[in-house]
């Protein structure tokens, strides 16, 4: 290794990080809002680098609480594409909830797409929507995420078109999963990004979906004892007959995306900012927010 120490820096404003970066205060960001590392290519002695991540930004509709029509509902009323060209290429368009480059992730899966007057009818169904009472949701995100708090925003917006008043909150991270394991009476959207442990879709379905007795990261409180039994059964089945194990993949997520305990809003593409005076940065879609620091070395050695 070429560096003996390296110095981890929690930086909560966008703005702070990057004049400690223009400074040469500190050597790399790993992520900051699109607008400002897109002012920092033109910044003499610093470097960008964007690539796609395993990694997507969830929205776990809380099904104790809310029924299925009004989830489809909410998974229709949100605007998409406004939300991706908000973030000027940090966020590309989903499919399901596998990322590409990962095995059972498919581009024509039933995905859901900004359908207001979709979501006008099935809110009308179920008593609710313009012209009728109008629907009170909580949401919480992360303290400190400026694209969440993107996203809180345009969540707000688009969803009060269809007479649905979203109260946001914005809390620190241990404080918004602690909450939220507390019980499903807490928040009816919970935000929060997910990625696997390994190159692998697993975890999506068996920390995210599989039936808990008290809550952990199944914070949709959602819970379907058939979906349990092919999550238990897809790993084994993928290792010895991969194409069965993606078929399996595939079916799951039809599922998923038909009930709508969880939405995924967008996959992340990761925008990097750091200082020309290294080199040997490897990213890895899979720990898109990892420094693999052994690998760096001053620039010239």
């Amino acid at each position: 290794t070429h560096y003996k120490k390296v110095v981890y820096r929690v930086v909560p404003q966008d703005t702070t990080a990057a004049q400690l970066l223009r400074s040469g205060q500190v050597d790399f960001v790993e992520q900051i809002s699109p607008a400002i590392w897109k002012s920092l290519q033109a910044q003499a002695g610093v470097r960008t680098v964007s690539i796609p991540s395993f990694q997507n930004l969830l929205a776990q509709l809380n099904a104790h609480t809310l029924s299925l029509p009004v989830r489809q509902a909410i998974s229709y009323g949100v605007n998409y594409p406004g939300i991706v060209a908000a973030l000027q290429g940090a966020a590309v368009t989903s499919s399901g909830l596998v990322p590409a480059g990962l095995p059972g992730h498919y581009t024509d899966l039933p995905n859901y797409h900004y359908d207001p007057a979709k979501a006008d009818q099935l809110l009308k169904a179920a008593g609710y929507g313009p012209g009728k009472k109008p629907l009170n949701l909580t949401l919480t995100y992360t303290q400190g995420d400026s694209n969440e708090q993107v996203v809180a925003t345009l969540l707000k917006s688009s969803l009060a078109k269809l007479n649905i008043n979203l109260t946001t909150q914005s809390l620190a991270w241990p404080t918004q999963w602690a909450k939220a394991k507390s019980g499903p009476g807490h928040q009816s959207i919970f935000l929060e990004y997910w990625w696997p442990d390994y190159a692998d879709p697993y975890t999506w379905f068996s920390n995210l979906l599989e039936t808990e007795k008290s809550p952990y990261f199944n914070l949709s409180y959602y819970s379907n004892p058939a979906l349990d039994k092919q999550i238990n059964k897809v790993e084994p089945l993928l290792a010895t007959d991969r194409p069965a194990g993606e078929q399996l993949y595939r079916t799951m997520q039809t599922e998923v995306l038909q009930q709508a305990p969880l939405d995924v809003l967008y996959n992340m593409n990761y925008q990097y900012a750091m200082r020309t005076s290294f080199t040997g940065f490897q990213p890895d879609p899979a720990y898109a927010n990892v420094v693999f620091t052994y690998n760096l070395r001053p620039t010239g050695s």
